[in-house]
Formats: C-alpha cells, structure tokens, sequence
C-alpha cells in the first residue's frame, strides 16, 4: 500500500492597504514626538559644555613696549586684575593672562583691557605658561582634568585633552615640556599636548610592574631640560627619596629613572635639575647636587630653620649663555635669593631679605623686597640701588616677570603691571 503525498498551497490573500495619513490622531502623535525631542535636545544644550563655554578671541595685534637697556628710577602702577587661579604671571605672547574664578583672561599689556576670554561652567585649578601659549586647567568633580591651550595673543582655543591631575595642581614648564605637580601623581606633556608619561600613582592601574614605587608621596617637583626631579617619601621608608627622570621615555607607559637616592632624611625639597643633575635642600640648609653614578657634592648654605620654610618658593632660569652653557638658576626660599651655577648647582651667590626671586631686566637682576625692587648685578649678586614701590600694604610673596619694559608682580592672588616712570 502506497501514501498519497498532497501538497497544501497557501491561501492568498489581498494586501491591506494603508491607511491614509490624515487622522487627527496621527498629527497629534507626530506633534508630541517633534516637542519631546526639542525638549530633550534644549535641555542637553542647556547643560552641555558647549553651551556654558564662552569663547570670545580677538583679530588685534596687541602691543608690546620695547625692552630698554638701562633700568629706570622707578616704577609706577599700570593696572592690576584679579588672578587667584595662577601662582606666577603668566606672559603669552604680547598678552597677559589671568585666571579667576570661571575665566581665563587674556589683558593687553600695557594697559590691562580685555581683549579676550575664554570660561567654562566649571571651576579653575591653574593658569600657566606652555609653548608660549597660555594653558588652563579646570576642575571636573574630584579631579584637575580638563585641559585647555590657549594662543596669547587671540584666545583662540589650541589643542586640548583630558588628565588625572590633583586639586592643588600647578604647571612648570623647561619650553619644551610642561608637567603638572601633584601629591601622589605628576604628568609630562609635550606640544601639541601629548603626554609623554604620568610617574605615581594611578586612578586605573593596569599594569603595577610600570611604576617602580606606585605607593609613594611626593613633596616637590622641579622640571629643566627634559627631566623631572621628584623628592618622594614611600611606604615602608623612613626617609625621603631624590629621583630624576626623562620627560620623554621611550616607553610611554613605563617611567624610565636616570637615578633615584635616598636622602637619609626627611623633609627635603628638590631646588632644580638639568640634564645630568639634580639638586634637593636638606634640613640644616645642606644643598647636595646628584649625578648618576657619581657621589653627590654638599653644598652648605646660610639658611636658618625658618628661613627654610618657603614662603613663595619659586625657581627661575636665565637664559643660556653666549658658549651655549645653561643659564643661572634663581632660587627664592624664606628670606632669601640664592643663584646657582646652571651646570653644576654650585652656590653664586646670596641675597637677604627678598620677598621672591626676582627677574632679569635691562642687563641687572631686580629682586623684589618688602619695600620695592633690589638692583643687583646677576653675576656678583652685588646690590646697586633700591627702588621703592608702593604695594598699599601688601607683605606676602612677589613672583616678577617681565614682558618688554614693563613687570608684572604676582601678589597674591592679584596680578599688578609697573610701567617705568619717564
């Protein structure tokens, strides 16, 4: 017996046909999706950071008094702005910018107006000097992150990117890197903002082999030709730790330490470091110079125990010399100036009762004091004159720096411009 096998056709049917879109209720749904998304794309704009950032740059060439070649008998007041967000002034281009509150402020120098601004809805941890270009970092939640550059002259926004800087953070800078100091992490950058390495402690530690000592604590930082000098305390130690590094490792992701020694005491500061050597204040006002494979050399220094409590510790470089050899480099700790040979650290000479460390300006060094600026000759630290400025009762720290004729002070956490008196 044999099966029939019957095949079972589907039924067709006809299409449903569309309905036309015509009902009021098809136009009230279509109405009600177009409000919903202007709503939600209004209310994103509204808290977006392009929304909050205010971008105002300028086309003018901004002017820029010339240097002169002797110093004048005075100076008198030009302007003054607030400026909390930048530890030193900082001169880009013919601008000065300060930093306050939201607002990044470029000033035309010889007369303080605005002529441009740049503010975010977040707040400011430092204004500094990079590439010749003004670079602001602002706060995002517990973190120093975001960081912008800014041209001097224009405003215009540069090259910007996101860190895992510190609150407290501020930036140094040798001309060809920039590295944010911090407690527990330091980043190195280079233009166009490439970083070049982070030495610390990580927010996300993927690999803890990279970091030869990933738990430590450091104390200050000091940053010249192309390395870092770290004194750092670690878990376990008893004392502190000079390390020097390359801004630029070959391995981006792993630190690469040229020496690293321990002081055999606590709370050193690291002074400056250049190519081949670094050097770091001792208590008892003991200043060693170290090179690696080498002993370091000590240094004895007239500094008292208050006296090595800085007060505005700042750390200038003048610029190198006709036979290419590096520039002196001024030391301001307490009461004191000191300047120190660029190669090798040793000791120049010693200038009491500063207030800062001063600047060099039309062949002399002017070291601000608690009643005006000090004249010295850079090479002798001999004192010529003194010249009285008026500060109106302030007596804290002054950090100098001098664009063309005119200086700029940094009291405080104001900014205030000296034009020479004719």
């Amino acid at each position: 017996m044999t099966s029939t096998e019957l095949t079972e056709r589907p039924v067709e049917q006809s299409p449903v046909p569309r309905r036309p879109f015509h009902r009021r209720t098809d136009y009230l749904v279509s109405a009600l999706i177009v409000i919903v998304t202007l709503v939600i794309g209004l209310a994103l704009w509204r808290v977006s950071d392009a929304r909050s950032t205010v971008d105002q740059t300028t086309t003018e060439t901004l002017p820029l008094a010339s240097p002169l070649t002797t110093v004048p008998t005075g100076f008198a007041e030009a302007w003054r702005a607030a400026s909390t967000a930048t530890p030193v002034p900082v001169l880009a281009g013919a601008a000065v910018v300060t930093g306050d509150g939201h607002e990044v402020a470029g000033h035309e120098a010889l007369t303080g107006r605005v002529v441009w601004r740049y503010s975010r809805n977040l707040d400011l941890c430092t204004v500094g000097l990079g590439w010749g270009d003004a670079i602001a970092i602002y706060r995002k939640k517990d973190t120093c992150s975001e960081v912008t550059q800014l041209a001097g002259d224009t405003g215009r926004r540069g090259p910007q990117r996101n860190g895992d800087s510190e609150v407290g953070t501020q930036l140094l800078s040798d001309g060809t890197f920039v590295a944010t100091t911090g407690q527990k992490l330091i980043e190195v950058w280079r233009s166009p903002m490439i970083r070049t390495q982070q030495y610390g402690t990580l927010r996300a530690l993927i690999n803890p082999n990279r970091m030869p000592r990933p738990d430590c604590r450091f104390r200050s930082q000091a940053l010249g030709s192309g390395r870092v000098a770290v004194i750092e305390r670690c878990k376990g130690d008893d004392s502190d730790r000079l390390t020097q590094l390359k801004s630029d490792p070959s391995d981006g992701e792993k630190p690469e330490e040229l020496f690293s020694a321990v002081l055999g005491q606590q709370n050193a500061r690291v002074v400056a470091t250049n190519q081949d050597r670094a050097a770091a204040l001792l208590p008892g006002g003991r200043l060693q110079v170290f090179k690696a494979g080498e002993q370091p050399v000590t240094h004895q220094l007239t500094i008292t125990a208050n006296e090595q409590v800085p007060i505005a510790e700042d750390t200038t470089v003048g610029p190198v010399d006709a036979e290419g050899r590096p520039g002196t480099v001024y030391w301001h700790i307490g009461g004191k100036t000191i300047a120190l040979d660029g190669t090798d650290f040793h000791p120049l000479w010693t200038a009491d009762n500063t207030a800062g460390t001063g600047v060099l300006y039309a062949g002399k060094f002017l070291i601000p004091t608690a009643g005006g600026l000090r004249v010295v000759d850079q090479r002798t630290g001999v004192a010529e004159r003194e010249i009285s400025i008026v500060r109106e009762g302030y007596t804290g720290p002054i950090v100098l720096r001098t664009n063309g004729s005119e200086l700029f002070e940094q009291r405080g956490s104001t900014v205030v411009a000296l034009k020479p008196k004719v």
